[in-house]
């Protein structure tokens, strides 16, 4: 990665990362104090509401329950209540005729077949209706009652209340002159059905409403075992001033709906209970409480808060916000829950009330005795706050629960933290465009003077540089300019290094060429020394076959004397033989004379030859003394060339010591054959004198054996002296021969100094050329 681009990326990550962390920490901080801010807001604001309703909710039932009491010491509910018994056992209606009585079954049969069946299919689709197990519960008074005021009553369904008399009877005369009343204070104060329950026999000897439970008994009857039954039980041992409450339960004449019963004793005049009045309780008048009149934003429950109540079987008492609201996204959460069984009745009944169970931790808590505030998911499996307490009425306890979804609960704080990363994002995009900016502000700042001075570096390196120019840079007074005035210092001295550089190549170049031309001088003495070394090895080998050929012949001429003297001693008769002997003598000792006389002049020649061979050894040494002269000025370059050039001088140093051995040996050679031709010569004056006195008799035979013996001495010696002189040419010839190997070396050494010359000369041209590249 470029320099420029690293100051970027730092640039980016000094002035990122710390603006990130610090935008982390902050918004996870005001996060947390925004969610902490709002629970405790949504915390308070439901444990408030809890509390209202808890206390409007009581306040409703002693409302009821004063309502209850007040109307049951009400004379004219007294007055009512007395009538009404006194007159429901009228005998007219138990005298019917059978036909009649017949009837009047059928016609309620065919009402409860009919018309119930029909509404409560409806509202109960999924539930099997016996409308004749019911009707077979049903005494003779209520199936009379039930075919006047409902089978018969020509009002429909739900307003049987507008008939005020079904006949003529006592009954049917009270019933007008009380009913309007009771009609009017249930439509008052909204309870569902208001009851007159004979406390003797247990029957319902009034209802506003006339429903299935109307003149039936409450001992002894089809309803004896529901709420409405066990509401009477309870009220007949209550003084005049109680009320007792039943929690809801289904209610069969309801429709199996939920429905919660309060009654209070009703007393005669003379103090005695003739009556219990009950009321159903209404279940619109909880709902409103528990709803706000379905203004739920009103108090603060927003979108999804509500407050509801649930009973110890775990229903609700009250309904379902998300059921009025959306009933259809409600139903839908309930299936998806899998933990409501009545689905369908509740969309049957359009309500929940008793029918939806709501078994939460804090239902469950609440039905405990205790209150709090928590957080779990509800009935719909959504996640709320939660505060609930236990509402408790008598013997009844209910749950009162007060909640609101989390996510609403949370929602400026959701939306605080989208807008603290929204914002914490710009910032960061803002710096980092800040950041980038002063990062490439600072990055050319610094990679700048570093791009100048890499551009004259490549300039430097990739040849036609010019080394004369120097970086402007060196002015500044920052570690930038410290750079630069090490690179002006560093290309002076390169420039300096190219300029001796050149120089030492124009010295190298001139010292390969005289090297050269000393090398090919070389080369032609060693080859004119080595044509004389190979002549002077053929006159030496000349010379030894000489020198053997006199020495055989003196081993002759001694053995020839030595005969000679031994013959000379025989007398005169030999003389003649001797004479003869004498003259072969004599001409032997020519022989060898003339031979050694020759081999004189070899000896002459083979000294020139030597000191020719000398003379270019001393040449040889010079010219290899001036090569590693020149090769040490070469410095590295010539290394090769001075081992050569030693090399060279070496050998010549050999040549001049066997040149002079030669030269020694020669001379002795030289020396021997003076001496050989001196007795040669005195050899053959005697011979001659022999050839004379053999002339003479026999006297003069003791002068020629000392004679004999005088050449016989002679050649002996001159025998040893040309052993000598062979042994001193053999050893001549050989030394001549390692010469000969000497200079054939000395010829490979030259080729070399040749070649590493040549070499040398190229060397120096290619630097001549690379400094040129360089302007300095």
């Amino acid at each position: 990665m470029k320099i420029k681009h690293q100051l970027l990326a730092q640039a980016i990550f000094l002035a990122i990362v710390p603006a990130f962390i610090i935008a982390v920490i902050i918004t996870l901080q005001a996060n947390q104090s925004s969610f902490k801010a709002l629970e405790k807001k949504s915390k308070e604001q439901l444990i408030s509401l809890r509390e209202l309703k808890k206390d409007q909710i009581s306040s409703y039932l002693n409302t009821i329950q004063s309502q209850v009491i007040s109307l049951s010491k009400n004379p004219s509910v007294v007055n009512a209540a007395t009538s009404y018994k006194n007159t429901f056992y009228n005998s007219q209606l138990s005298q019917l005729p059978q036909s009649q009585a017949s009837n009047g079954k059928s016609r309620v049969s065919r009402y409860y077949q009919s018309q119930f069946s029909q509404a409560y299919s409806n509202k109960n689709p999924q539930e099997q209706f016996s409308a004749l197990n019911k009707l077979s519960q049903l005494d003779p008074l209520a199936i009379q009652y039930q075919d006047k005021y409902i089978a018969s009553n020509k009002f429909p369904l739900g307003n049987k209340d507008q008939l005020n008399r079904a006949g003529n009877s006592a009954y049917d005369q009270i019933h007008e002159q009380y009913h309007p009343m009771f009609r009017d204070y249930l439509n008052r104060f909204g309870y569902y059905d208001i009851f007159i329950v004979d406390v003797d026999s247990g029957h319902v000897i009034y209802s506003v409403y006339k429903e299935l439970d109307y003149a039936t008994s409450l001992i002894t009857g089809p309803y004896a075992n529901s709420g409405l039954a066990r509401v009477f039980n309870k009220a007949k041992s209550l003084n005049d001033e109680d009320s007792v409450l039943v929690d809801f339960e289904s209610y069969f004449p309801s429709y199996d709906q939920a429905a919660s019963f309060i009654a209070s004793p009703i007393q005669n005049q003379s103090g005695q209970v003739d009556a219990i009045l009950v009321f159903q309780m209404p279940i619109d008048g909880i709902n409103k409480i528990m709803t706000n009149n379905e203004r739920w934003s009103d108090v603060g429950l927003g979108l999804s808060g509500e407050t509801y109540l649930v009973g110890p079987d775990y229903k609700l008492r009250s309904e379902s916000r998300f059921l009025i609201e959306d009933s259809q996204n409600y139903y839908k959460a309930l299936v998806d829950s899998g933990t409501q069984p009545n689905v369908e009745k509740i969309k049957a009944y359009n309500s929940a009330l008793g029918l939806q169970f709501v078994e939460t931790p804090g239902v469950t808590e609440a039905l405990k005795g205790n209150k709090g505030f928590s957080q779990y998911p509800d009935y719909r499996n959504v996640k709320v706050l939660s505060a609930y307490t236990p509402l408790q009425y008598g013997d009844l306890t209910w749950s009162l629960m007060a909640e609101i979804d989390i996510e609403e609960a949370f929602y400026d704080a959701v939306q605080l933290s989208d807008e603290l990363y929204f914002y914490s994002l710009m910032s960061l995009l803002i710096i980092g465009a800040i950041s980038i900016t002063t990062g490439l502000i600072i990055a050319n700042i610094i990679v700048n003077p570093l791009n100048i001075l890499v551009n004259r570096i490549s300039e430097i390196s990739e040849g036609d540089g010019d080394l004369t120019v120097e970086l402007d840079l060196a002015r500044r007074k920052d570690e930038i300019g410290e750079v630069g005035k090490a690179f002006n210092q560093f290309v002076r001295k390169i420039r300096s290094l190219i300029i001796e550089i050149d120089l030492h190549a124009g010295q190298l170049a001139s010292s390969s060429e005289e090297l050269s031309a000393v090398t090919k001088e070389t080369n032609s003495i060693i080859a004119m020394q080595k044509g004389k070394t190979e002549l002077t090895t053929a006159v030496m080998y000349e010379l030894n076959t000489s020198i053997n050929s006199i020495a055989e012949n003196s081993h002759q001429t001694a053995n020839m004397t030595t005969e000679a003297n031994t013959e000379s001693a025989k007398g005169s008769t030999l003389s003649q033989s001797a004479q003869l002997a004498i003259h072969d003598l004599v001409d032997s000792v020519a022989v060898a004379s003339k031979e050694l006389h020759q081999l004189n002049s070899q000896v002459e020649e083979i000294t020139g030859i030597l000191s020719v061979i000398d003379s270019i050894a001393d040449q040889t040494n010079l010219l290899a003394l001036n090569a590693a002269i020149e090769a040490a000025r070469a410095g590295e370059s010539g290394r090769g060339f001075s081992v050569v050039a030693d090399e060279v001088r070496t050998l010549a140093a050999k040549t001049q010591e066997s040149t002079i051995e030669i030269q020694r040996k020669i001379e002795g050679l030289k020396k021997s054959s003076m001496q050989s031709v001196n007795a040669m010569n005195q050899a053959s004056v005697e011979a001659n004198k022999g050839v004379e006195l053999v002339k003479q008799t026999a006297t003069s035979l003791k002068i020629v054996e000392g004679l004999v013996k005088s050449v016989s001495t002679k050649n002996t010696e001159n025998a040893e002296a040309s052993q000598l002189q062979g042994n001193s040419v053999s050893g001549a010839h050989q030394n001549i021969i390692d010469i000969s190997d000497y200079t054939e070396n000395t010829a490979s050494a030259a080729l070399q100094t040749s070649q590493a010359s040549n070499e040398l000369a190229t060397l120096a041209v290619n630097m001549s050329s690379l400094v040129r590249q360089f302007k300095y």
